[in-house]
């Protein structure tokens, strides 16, 4: 079993108070759960109103195929929200 954790920090350019920010996450997290099939959550810096961190694992029996999640959400991330990366950080062991 390899397991695989991703860390995410965002921007969040349309966000003007908490209640914007939530409304925002809500939607990015379960898009992304009901995608990829996979655990996330708000991790940290839950009170900035325009940034967010987001927790994310996975498991398979090949890194390769965990890999390809993690690029596949950061594409879709990308593509489908009006948000900027500002880290993406992987770990698969």
């Amino acid at each position: 079993m390899i397991v695989g954790t991703l860390l995410i920090e965002i921007g969040i350019e349309d966000s003007l108070n908490l209640k914007d920010k939530r409304r925002i996450l809500k939607s990015i997290i379960e898009r992304l759960k009901n995608r990829f099939n996979i655990s996330i959550a708000e991790v940290d810096n839950n009170d900035i109103v325009n940034y967010a961190s987001l927790g994310i694992s996975t498991v398979s029996n090949r890194m390769i195929h965990i890999d390809s999640v993690f690029d596949k959400i950061r594409g879709f991330i990308e593509n489908n929200f009006n948000v900027y990366i500002i880290k993406f950080e992987r770990n698969i062991a």
